[in-house]
Formats: C-alpha cells, sequence, structure tokens
C-alpha cells in the first residue's frame, strides 16, 4: 500500500514537474511531410484505422480511400480479409490470406496506357508467400504485383508489356514503387531500377486494375498491406524521395533505404528554408525557399559589368538542405582592348588590360601637314567594360616658333574655324612685335608655322630725369612746330632730350664694303619721331591711342604728313620703285631706309611703327624674316649687297 502511494506521489510529482517546465524547454519539431501535400488519385492508409468498417470482430467490409472519391469494399463475407491482427512497427494493416481475399476498387482503373496516361503506384506490403502475389489487379491478368520474389507490372490480355522485373524482394516489410512514364521503373525501399521496357506511344489501354489482392485466374495476395499511394501524375524527383522518405520511415523501414537517400536519418517535413544569394556586386539574385530535400533549380546567372559569373561559393546543393544557408557569386574580372586607328597618321599599339584598370595614355600619333587633336571616341579614364577602336582625329594647327621666348601652345582647330590670337611670348630684354607670317583670321587647311619678331628693349634715363645714358639723343626741340612739341612734352611728360641706350649688333664681316651716313633726329619730323618714341616703348600703354591722335593732328596740319620731301611711292605689289645704292643697319636713318620699310611691309612683313626711317629693331626683325625666305645668308637684318640685290 505504501508502495502504491509512493509511486503514485511520485509519477504525480513527475507530471507536475514536467507540465511546468516543457513550456519553456520543449523546442517544437517541423511538421512531418505526408502524401496530403500533393496531388492524389487514390489514398488507402490502414494504419488510420478509422477508414477501416469491420464486421464479425475482424473482417474488413469497407476500407474507406483518404483522398479519392471510390473506396475499397466487399460484401462477401468468404472474401473480406482482416484488419487488426497484424501489425508493421506497430501500425495496423489489412491481412490477406492468399487464397480468395480480395477488395472491390468499385471503377477499372487504369495505371498505364497511351499517352498522356502514365502514373505511379506506391505501397507497403509483406508478403508471406513470394510465389505470384497481385497487389492490384483484373478479371484480365493485369497487374501491379510480386511475382517470384520480384516487382512487376503486366499487361495481360490487353498486350503484356514484357517480363522485366525488380531485384528481389524477399519475405520481408517493404516500400514498393512502380513508375510508369518512358520506361518501366521500380522502387524497392528507396533504390531505384529502371528496365528497358518503353512505356510511351500506346494506343490502347494497357493496365487496368478493378481488385486489391485478387487476380481472376486464381492467384491471391498472401500477406498483409499497409498503405496504398496513387498520385494523379509521375511525381518529380524530390516528390518521389519524400513519398519513399516518408513511407519508410513511417513503418519504420528507414534502415533498408540506401545510405545516400536524402532522407536515410530523417522523415521529410514541411519546413522551408531559405537559400539566400549575395551577389557580390552583381545583378540581383531572388532566394529559393522550399521544403527540406525538394530539388534546387538553380538560379539564372548573375551579371555583372566587367567580370564573369564563376559560380557559387558554397556549390550550390542539388536539394534544399534542413539549414539556411547563403551562397555568394564568385567572379572572374575580363580584359578588355583598346586598338588605334591612326587614320593615316604614324601606328599607334593597342592597349589589353583589366576592366576599370589605370592605362598610360598612348604617345599622340603624328601625320604630316597636320596637328593631332585627340580620339574619337574619346579616351576613357580606365579600361572600359568592352573592347573599342579609337579613330586619330586629324586638324590644320598654328605652330609657334617664339624664337628664344616664351613657349606658345600650338592651336588646333577645325579648318576655316575664327582664329583668337594667342597670349603674345615674353622674351628678356626684348618686346614682341608680332608673327611672321601674320596670323590668318580663319584657320588655314595644313600645319603653318609662325615665328615670333622681337625689337630689342633699350633702357631711356630720361623717364625719370634722374640717370644719365649715354648713347642716341633724341631732341624734341628741333620739331619745327615748337607748340606741339611743347604739347608732346607735356601729354607725355618726356624731357626735350632723351637719352636712349640702343647697342648695336656686331658690325658685319670686313669682307661687306659698308657705308654709314649718319642722320640726326633735326632731319625728322614730329610724326616720325612720336612713331620711334612709341616703337622704343617710351610712349606705352593708354598713352600709345594718345600719340596716334597727335600724329593726325600733325599729319594734317603740316604739308609734309610727318615724312620729308625724299618720300617716294610704292607699287601696291611690293616692287620697290627706288634704287637702293647704300648698305643699310641697325640705327641708320633716311628716306631710303623708310623705302625700305615700305618694301618689306608691302611684301607682308610686319614692323609695327610702320615706315618711319629709322631702322630699328622691327625693321630688322622683318630684314632677317625677309633674308631667310629668300635664302640669303647670312641672315642677321644686314642690308648689304646681296640683299639689295634681291630687292633691286
Amino acid at each position: 500500500m505504501c508502495m502504491h502511494t509512493f509511486n503514485k506521489i511520485s509519477y504525480t510529482s513527475v507530471v507536475i514537474f514536467f507540465l511546468v517546465i516543457l513550456p519553456f524547454t520543449h523546442k517544437a519539431e517541423a511538421a512531418l511531410w505526408t502524401p496530403a501535400e500533393i496531388s492524389l488519385l487514390r489514398w488507402y492508409d490502414a494504419s488510420d484505422t478509422s477508414t477501416i468498417t469491420l464486421v464479425d470482430t475482424d473482417n474488413v467490409s469497407q476500407w474507406n480511400a483518404k483522398v479519392g472519391a471510390t473506396n475499397l469494399t466487399q460484401t462477401t463475407a468468404g472474401y473480406r480479409p482482416r484488419s487488426g491482427t497484424r501489425t508493421i512497427n506497430g501500425l495496423n494493416t489489412v491481412e490477406f490470406d492468399g487464397t480468395d481475399d480480395r477488395m472491390a476498387i468499385g471503377a477499372t482503373l487504369t495505371l498505364v496506357s497511351g499517352a498522356p496516361t502514365k502514373r505511379e503506384v506506391w505501397s507497403v506490403v509483406n508478403i508471406d508467400d513470394a510465389t505470384d502475389e497481385p497487389i492490384l489487379a483484373n478479371t484480365s491478368s493485369s497487374e501491379f504485383s510480386i511475382k517470384s520474389n520480384q516487382l512487376q507490372l503486366y499487361g495481360g490480355t490487353l498486350g503484356p508489356y514484357g517480363d522485366a522485373r525488380s531485384s528481389d524482394i524477399g519475405a520481408t516489410p517493404s516500400v514498393l514503387g512502380f513508375i510508369g512514364d518512358t520506361f518501366k521503373r521500380y522502387s524497392i525501399n528507396g533504390s531505384l531500377e529502371t528496365t528497358t521496357d518503353a512505356l510511351g506511344g500506346f494506343s490502347t489501354n494497357r493496365v487496368q486494375v478493378s481488385q486489391v489482392g485478387f487476380r481472376a485466374t486464381g492467384s491471391a495476395f498472401d500477406g498483409v498491406i499497409g498503405e496504398i499511394i496513387i498520385p494523379n501524375a509521375i511525381s518529380s524527383t524530390d516528390i518521389r524521395l519524400r513519398i519513399e522518405g516518408y513511407l519508410a520511415h513511417k513503418w519504420g523501414l528507414q534502415s533498408k533505404l540506401p545510405s545516400d537517400h536524402i532522407y536515410k536519418n530523417s522523415a521529410p517535413t514541411t519546413s522551408t528554408y531559405t537559400l539566400t544569394f549575395d551577389s557580390s556586386g552583381g545583378s540581383v539574385v531572388a532566394p529559393i525557399t522550399a521544403m527540406h530535400g525538394s530539388t534546387v533549380t538553380p538560379p539564372s546567372n548573375p551579371t555583372r559589368e566587367g567580370y564573369t559569373f564563376a559560380g557559387w561559393s558554397p556549390s550550390l546543393p542539388t536539394t534544399i538542405p534542413e539549414v539556411n544557408s547563403t551562397h555568394t557569386a564568385q567572379w572572374t574580372i575580363n580584359q578588355y582592348t583598346l586598338t588605334f586607328d591612326s587614320d593615316g597618321g604614324s601606328a599607334v599599339s593597342s592597349i589589353t588590360g583589366d576592366y576599370n584598370s589605370s592605362f598610360t595614355t598612348p604617345t599622340s600619333p603624328t601625320k604630316t601637314d597636320y596637328s593631332f587633336a585627340g580620339w574619337s571616341p574619346e579616351l576613357p579614364a580606365t579600361i572600359p567594360s568592352s573592347n573599342g577602336t579609337y579613330t586619330a582625329i586629324w586638324k590644320p594647327g598654328l605652330i609657334f616658333n617664339s624664337d628664344g621666348g616664351s613657349e606658345v601652345e600650338t592651336i588646333v582647330d577645325d579648318f576655316g574655324a575664327t582664329i583668337t590670337p594667342p597670349a603674345n611670348p615674353t622674351k628678356d630684354g626684348y618686346t614682341f612685335t608680332g608673327w611672321s607670317p601674320a596670323l590668318p583670321s580663319t584657320m588655314p587647311a595644313t600645319n603653318t608655322s609662325y615665328t615670333a619678331l622681337w625689337n630689342e628693349t633699350p633702357t631711356a634715363s630720361s623717364r625719370s630725369g634722374s640717370t644719365s645714358v649715354t648713347g642716341r639723343i633724341i631732341n624734341l626741340e628741333k620739331i619745327g612746330n615748337t607748340d606741339k612739341a611743347n604739347e608732346l612734352r607735356e601729354q607725355f611728360n618726356i624731357d626735350p632730350k632723351i637719352n636712349v641706350d640702343e647697342p648695336k649688333i656686331d658690325q658685319p664681316s670686313t669682307d661687306i664694303n659698308e657705308t654709314k651716313k649718319t642722320d640726326t633726329t633735326e632731319s625728322m619730323s614730329a610724326v616720325q619721331i612720336i612713331k620711334l618714341l612709341i616703337s622704343l616703348n617710351i610712349i606705352t600703354g593708354d598713352n600709345i591711342s594718345k600719340a596716334e591722335q597727335l600724329i593726325n593732328t600733325l599729319s594734317s596740319e603740316s604739308p609734309t604728313s610727318g615724312t620729308t620731301s625724299r618720300d617716294a611711292t610704292n607699287s601696291s605689289d611690293g616692287i620697290s620703285t627706288t634704287t637702293f645704292m647704300r648698305d643699310l643697319e641697325y640705327d641708320d636713318e633716311g628716306e631710303d631706309v623708310r623705302q625700305l620699310q615700305q618694301y618689306l611691309i608691302n611684301k607682308g612683313y610686319y614692323i609695327q611703327a610702320g615706315a618711319t626711317g629709322y631702322f630699328g629693331r622691327q625693321t630688322e626683325s622683318a630684314l632677317i624674316q625677309f633674308q631667310k625666305d629668300n635664302n640669303i645668308s647670312p641672315a642677321i637684318g644686314y642690308f648689304g649687297p646681296l640683299t639689295r640685290e634681291t630687292v633691286n
């Protein structure tokens, strides 16, 4: 009595303990998968005793379908199988005596016919005699049966399918399946076997069944049947594996599954798991969520500019695992080539490199009479994501020779485009006086070179009145119009006598006979002196425009118009009407100097101060260019016999 009480108390205590603790420690298991998850034609399950109607204690008069409108029935008492008498793995079965037990399907069921009727049948059985055991059959020998320990599908009088059968089954509980698609395929405890008997293309019914456990010729099933499943269509691989795993684990037959079967160690569940994809800079790949064991259909490969997809890491599984997982895209960088078409210019080698990598811009090509203006299309900053061809752009250019001065960039533009003159170059000790030849207003058709003209910059102490520099003296008091001279001095704040230091260049060679005539400022007009002051940069900046106005005034008031009576008229074509008799050089003055200047100007050589009658640096630069253009050597700006001969 005490022991009983103790045991009762102990049991009660244990129950109370679990009632308290269990809600906090129990982790719900995933729901098991069942055939209810798929489309079924028939499903009979003896383990669900509610589907079985018994008479006379254990005789089965009706076995209801869990899915499907047709129940299995037997109205004849002597043909009824028994239930509740034997089990598999502790689960109820229906037992057939091997003599005359059977159950009617109620309507003929076509298992296989011509396309498109192709089905599969699954069952759990334990045979007692493997001689000839029809599981599903009809009155004309069509059957899904076990014959001589082998599973077969047979067409009987409707047209035999042949005798291709499975391997031996044995008189033990087994999960058996027939798959009737392209060929006969049999599943024996999860091992799939394929025969060479083709099933497709038949126009008449081949296998029809109307009863369970008995064939009309007298063969009867001897053993127990636990479950029969007939899907509406041929199952996919992952559904087939689920059916095998479901039946094996339910009926305690998982040990018979192959070692590599996905459900060898656990039954299929309805839990879903997700494969997530990290494209690592590529296009988005949608995740895959499916039940464990479902076949994984690999997604379309992602794309990424400049890269080739190289797979996933880790590799994708063939079926959904029992864990969520992330798979990262692997990429191989692509290489691309830049090809250069010089369009008649010098060759430029192609460039090959990894996508988005930097590269060294190639040396610009060259082409006679043209300047390189870039590439079309414009070169990218890095290697692009495709091969490309780049064509050289050629345009005419203005090429500047600063002749010792600061560099002037070449101007490159389309033919006929308006030219914006460049900033003047600079040169220590010299004043820029222009370009030779003079710049055109629009771009020429081809490259053209221009040389800077320079005038040596003098130093004048008279500008400040504080420094006395010996040299040339320009006496403004010698101007004929004293009032204008005074106005000139006042306007420009210039001393009456201007000392200008203008050192000469080296004398010409001794073999050149030279006769130098020295003119004085007394022989120069006011206009000539003002122009001279401008050329010597004594009058500069805004004062130049004032000086030009004064020149106009003096010219209108003086009958000489700023020149002496020695002026001569030159022809418009630049041919001199004067025969030059003497050599001329820097610092010379006179009418013949003015005639030489006018001649050079008419020929297109630039002298900023104009024809003043004074041989300054501007005249010297213009004469040097003339000598170069006419192949006179030495071209040093000395107007000697060779140059006189050319001019005369």
